[in-house]
């Protein structure tokens, strides 16, 4: 196989135009050229026999100069006699990859090449040039000899002999892969800034309706603000106002200038602690509020706030973070309520409750405790006749004596106990308080009665459990008095199950115990009303007292022979 031969880059890339001017040469140069010499020339190398370069009979010296020097395949082949060419041009190496003796030597091999895609189309096509006479004038790919694929822009022409009958075929075919490379890119890059001018025109149409739809939101929200200014600066009843995230007022309404006193002038820039008392501000209460509200994302309490004239009022505090888009703080909002009054009305009738309890609980008390006093004193005077009488005393009819005396004297030294927790609660000293940990300092307070019992004991509290605001000591008095009632329940042994859960702003914990159950006509909260031998009935009432005082509620459900639930719900410190 000879060299390839190396083509200026221009040649290859012929256009059209300039193929069919060739085209049009060579026709010429066969017409001119006498045809019964031509016909001579051929038949003494037809018959499939393959035509050197230097063997081409009788060839005007024209056409054979063109056909070496032209960039492209020039072909011949006879429709007289056998299948195959009879000539093909040296180019066909350097575009194919196959000698001119590998080419002509096989009769078949230029239908073998073309491409099975192109197969059809190209037979139809050369089956109307037969047909008709016109000139074929065909694009089709072709299998080169290392098997990558070459395009080929062909120029065919039918020679008929003097009889006017088909002779052979002539032709041309350039090597236009690149060209159709070419093309195939500019098409991909056309489709592409068709596909890339359409996105714009929709993002640019998108854009466009965004732009309208956020200038009406604007507009919206103009008038959604203003309007928003307005109520909130004609609230008159609520203090609302805007801290930054470092706790400087911002903003004022005529609310917070009527409950406080202050005029916007004279409290924006302010650090709204001057609205605590000096003993709250001391234990930090000011930062804490707004550092909860900040993590939790809303603070609420109710207490004592201090007015620009000195003067202290009750207040409803809701503290809330605000935050942007991105999550970060820029301030919080604060809404104070005046509930000066209506705590007055509540301490009023809870107080008026609590004397009428108390006149309630005295009647009982002094009826419970004339009854040990009665057997006391009949116990004494017993013992005092027994020692008078008797020199040689009886040790152990004594001893047992003193032990009934004593269990009385406890008796009544636990219900006076419970009576003076009921009829003079302490007041609360409200903290940050975490309920799983009082509930595993009471539990591990009664860990040995529960192991000696026989109870088992769990402990069930989310990972994330809320605090809330209580005093610590008397809630966990409280939540002592019910697991004890559970325990006591229990005289077989069972379980003892402390689960906390909240919801709906309040932290609740279930006491659940395995035990004997409570009767559905009993009422555990009535005063002296107990369903064990030794209890003082009191016990409930305080727990119910404890609750009540942290503005939280206590219930219960139970099921005779199965078991009780107690659950205590406190609101949320937040």
């Amino acid at each position: 196989m000879g060299a390839k031969k190396n083509l200026p880059h221009d040649s290859v890339l012929m256009d059209l135009g300039e193929a069919d001017a060739i085209i049009k040469r060579l026709a010429g140069i066969f017409e001119a050229t006498d045809i019964h010499h031509l016909a001579s020339g051929f038949r003494e190398y037809g018959g499939g026999a393959t035509m050197q370069q230097d063997q081409v009979p009788n060839l005007d010296a024209r056409y054979r100069t063109l056909v070496e020097q032209v960039p492209a395949v020039i072909f011949m082949a006879y429709l007289d006699r056998g299948i195959g060419e009879v000539y093909v041009s040296p180019h066909i190496e350097s575009v194919l990859g196959f000698s001119r003796e590998e080419w002509l030597n096989d009769p078949v091999r230029w239908y073998r090449q073309i491409h099975p895609e192109d197969k059809e189309r190209w037979s139809f096509e050369t089956s109307q040039m037969l047909a008709s006479g016109a000139p074929l004038r065909s694009t089709y790919r072709v299998m080169a000899c290392d098997g990558h694929t070459v395009w080929f822009q062909c120029q065919a022409k039918m020679v008929r002999d003097e009889r006017g009958r088909p002779w052979f075929v002539h032709g041309v075919a350039f090597d236009v892969t690149e060209l159709k490379q070419t093309q195939d890119l500019l098409q991909r890059a056309h489709e592409e800034a068709q596909r890339r001018a359409s996105e714009l025109e929709a993002a640019n149409l998108m854009l466009m309706a965004q732009i309208a739809e956020r200038e009406k939101a604007e507009k919206q929200l103009r008038e959604s603000e203003e309007r928003f200014r307005l109520l909130v600066d004609g609230v008159k009843d609520y203090a609302i106002f805007m801290l930054n995230p470092r706790g400087y007022v911002v903003s004022w309404n005529k609310g917070a200038e009527r409950i406080k006193g202050y005029s916007a002038g004279e409290v924006i820039g302010e650090h709204f602690s001057k609205f605590y008392p000096a003993e709250d501000i001391a234990k930090g209460k000011p930062e804490e509020a707004l550092r909860l509200a900040e993590i939790v994302g809303r603070y609420e309490c109710d207490n004592w706030r201090v007015r620009k004239d000195g003067t202290k009022f009750w207040a409803n505090v809701v503290i809330t973070a605000l935050r942007d888009n991105e999550g970060q703080l820029y301030g919080f909002s604060k809404v104070t309520r005046d509930m000066t009054e209506r705590k007055l009305i509540q301490d009023k009738l809870q107080e008026s409750e609590r004397l009428a309890a108390m006149g309630t609980t005295a009647a009982v008390f002094a009826h419970e405790i004339g009854n040990p006093l009665n057997a006391l004193s009949t116990t004494l005077q017993f013992l005092k006749r027994q020692v008078t009488t008797n020199k040689e005393n009886d040790t152990a009819f004594l001893s047992s004596t003193l032990e009934s005396v004593l269990h009385e004297i406890d008796h009544l030294g636990s219900l006076l106990g419970d009576f003076r927790s009921l009829a003079r609660p302490h007041a609360l000293e409200l903290r940050t308080t975490h309920l799983p940990q009082i509930v595993a300092e009471v539990l591990a307070a009664e860990a040995a009665a529960c192991a000696a019992a026989g109870i088992i004991v769990e402990q069930h509290f989310p990972a994330e459990f809320p605090a809330v605001m209580a005093d610590a000591r008397r809630l966990k008095q409280a939540l002592l008095n019910l697991c004890k009632n559970a325990m006591e329940a229990m005289v077989e042994g069972g379980k003892l199950i402390v689960r906390g859960h909240h919801r709906a702003g309040m932290a609740s914990v279930d006491i659940v115990d395995t035990g004997i159950g409570i009767p559905e006509d009993c009422d555990v909260f009535e005063l002296f009303k107990t369903t064990k031998h030794h209890g003082t009935g009191l016990g409930l009432a305080i727990v119910r007292q404890i609750v009540s005082a942290h503005h939280g509620t206590i219930s219960y459900r139970s099921q005779p022979g199965e078991g009780t639930t107690f659950t205590i719900s406190l609101p949320l410190e937040s």
